[in-house]
């Protein structure tokens, strides 16, 4: 009988090397779980919220609005997927316990992220917080598959909240101060944990499918929580590295995401991908309906383009490259764009939502003094370019709308666009938007623009539901807000009036200024670091406490996108930033004083 020549008749030598194998192999899976361990613990210390110390009471302004309307706005879906609307109610939050994390949905956690409790009534059946929705008629463009999605709605990111004191103060279309971004990771955290945990998938599958599930159901939800993680997640985690100059707390890089998802996700083409390093402020929304361009670098003019595009970007998905089903076909809710578009800037102007009236009841009384040296100094150095209030009566003059009224006699308020070298503020937003093109790939336009590509992908969606709504064409008029789907591309940006600036920090589009006396100092004045994710207000120089604190979001105007230069006030030439005269502190607190009046 042939032998290995070390190896004796007892075998032991070769029992002794596969216990050293099978060790070895140990060794290795305990260091490969406390691999695992500590990039789950990495990935979930990235992911802390700050705590929310919530006041007890809400003070609701008057803004015009009824509470159904505000319920309507809050939870009525644009066609958005996050994901199955069941899997949200039942995930557990990512951290580590033994007997079961507390679920995801808790207001307690989703705080965290900024997002505003809201309660249980027939628009929002499970109390989920400001801008939550739920589709009951979502179809996946791909599959054709029906499902009970959760979606996020505009008003998740255009309904602001300031704390002072036991109050916080509801700001109707007013900027939010969430993190779209960390609450994406850590649904994807959450999703990820419970697939490779057997514990955890268990209590997601028992509130899933019930009490008793089949193992043929366990095992298709197990399958489909796969196909997140492998679709939908993978796609977002690919992406991250897209995005470098951290977007945080109240900020994203609208154009960029949704560029990327047309471009980059709907048409199967990472090579049209872009590096997005321009995140601004969510920007509040009252008056915009009756602008005759918005965004702020000011690239589109029509409501319902402007609003297809925003759905886009947080995930209404279309199916562009035709295959398998129809192209074009799309989740976007076309009449619900419509309606919340008519809740926000009503039929005619003044009936939609108002800005907010500073609460003098709560923030304190303005000094009558100090807004009229204040309005004298507002007059001579910003009403030049920023205008006043449309709903004034200096703003109702005809110079400040449109010379030519469309065949429903509508005019609407011309914005002021200011050059980026006259502005001297940072430039990424207006530069990156402007310089980008795509390969349309199976549209057949061949390498378009960005502005070119989203229009006629918009258009498209607008054209395809007008047709299947069968809108006659005074109808379809209307709900294009009596204006085309033009898009630009200029290199400025916007200067809105600033009637409700006093509930709008922080400040210039890329929110790099955290209150209005930073922003009406020389920009060496300025802080260069400072920490987002605190809602509580300071009513004297108006902006947010910007302390650090844990689980906030810390901004550097060092970082591409984020320069805290330009709009200055400064002495030398204008110019390269400096748009007027320096001024001193007292004249800083008047000027803050009037700004409350507005």
């Amino acid at each position: 009988m042939n032998q290995d020549k070390g190896t004796k008749r007892d075998g032991k030598p070769g029992l002794l090397k596969r216990k050293s194998v099978i060790a070895a192999l140990a060794l290795l899976a305990v260091f490969a779980l406390c691999a695992a361990v500590v990039a789950v613990f990495t990935i979930h210390n990235s992911l802390q919220v700050p705590k929310i110390e919530r006041p007890t009471a809400v003070v609701w302004l008057p803004q015009n609005w009824t509470e159904d309307q505000r319920r309507r706005y809050y939870h009525t879906s644009q066609g958005s997927e996050l994901l199955p609307y069941a899997w949200f109610l039942a995930l557990e939050q990512p951290r580590f316990t033994i007997k079961g994390a507390p679920l995801f949905k808790d207001n307690s956690y989703l705080q965290g992220f900024g997002f505003i409790p809201d309660g249980a009534y027939e628009q929002n059946p499970d109390a989920l917080p400001v801008g939550f929705a739920r589709d009951d008629r979502f179809v996946d463009p791909y599959t054709g598959q029906k499902n009970v999605v959760l979606g996020i709605t505009c008003a998740a990111c255009h309904t602001g909240e300031l704390f002072y004191g036991d109050k916080a103060i509801r700001i109707d279309a007013g900027p939010s101060l969430i993190d779209l971004q960390k609450f994406t990771e850590a649904v994807g955290l959450a999703v990820t944990w419970t697939y490779y945990d057997p514990l955890r998938f268990h209590r997601f599958a028992h509130r899933v499918l019930g009490p008793n599930p089949s193992h043929a159901d366990k095992a298709l939800l197990r399958h489909a929580l796969k196909y997140y993680l492998d679709t939908s997640f993978t796609e977002f985690k690919a992406n991250l590295h897209l995005f470098p100059t951290p977007e945080g707390y109240g900020r994203t890089d609208a154009l960029a995401r949704i560029g990327n998802f047309v471009f980059g996700t709907e048409l199967n083409n990472r090579k049209n991908l872009v590096v997005g390093d321009g995140p601004v402020n969510y920007p509040p929304i009252w008056d915009a309906s009756w602008m005759d361009w918005v965004q702020y670098n000011g690239s589109i003019q029509q409501p319902m383009g402007r609003n297809v595009g925003e759905a886009l970007g947080v995930r209404a998905r279309i199916n562009l490259v035709g295959y398998p089903g129809t192209q074009f076909q799309n989740t976007i809710r076309i009449d619900n764009l419509h309606e919340i578009e008519t809740l926000l800037g009503g039929d005619a102007l003044g009936k939609g939502v108002w800005s907010p009236k500073w609460p003098a009841d709560v923030l304190g009384k303005v000094d009558a003094d100090k807004v009229a040296r204040g309005e004298k100094l507002y007059n001579e150095l910003c009403l030049h370019c920023h205008q006043p209030p449309m709903l004034s009566d200096e703003g109702r003059k005809p110079q400040h709308w449109t010379n030519n009224t469309n065949s429903a006699g509508r005019q609407f308020f011309k914005v002021t666009m200011i050059p980026l070298a006259e502005i001297g503020t940072d430039p990424k937003e207006a530069q990156n938007f402007s310089n980008r093109t795509a390969d349309s790939g199976p549209l057949g336009k061949g390498i378009v623009s960005a502005r070119d590509g989203l229009k006629y992908t918009t258009q498209k969606v607008i054209d395809q539901a007008y047709g299947d709504l069968k809108l006659s064409p005074e109808q379809q008029s209307e709900w294009n807000g009596f204006r085309d789907n033009e898009l630009l591309a200029p290199l400025a940006y916007k200067a809105r009036p600033h009637n409700g600036i006093w509930a709008t920090p922080p400040y210039l589009h890329n929110g790099s200024v955290p209150n209005l006396f930073a922003l009406l100092s020389p920009v060496s004045e300025r802080p260069t670091v400072f920490y987002l994710g605190n809602k509580q207000y300071d009513p004297v120089k108006l902006g947010l406490n910007t302390n650090p604190l844990k689980g906030a979001s810390e901004f550097r105007t060092d970082l591409p996108g984020n320069s805290n230069a330009g709009h200055e006030f400064n002495d030398g030439p204008k110019g390269n930033g400096v748009i007027g005269r320096k001024l001193s502190e007292e004249e800083r607190m008047q000027i803050i004083e009037y700004l409350k009046t507005l």
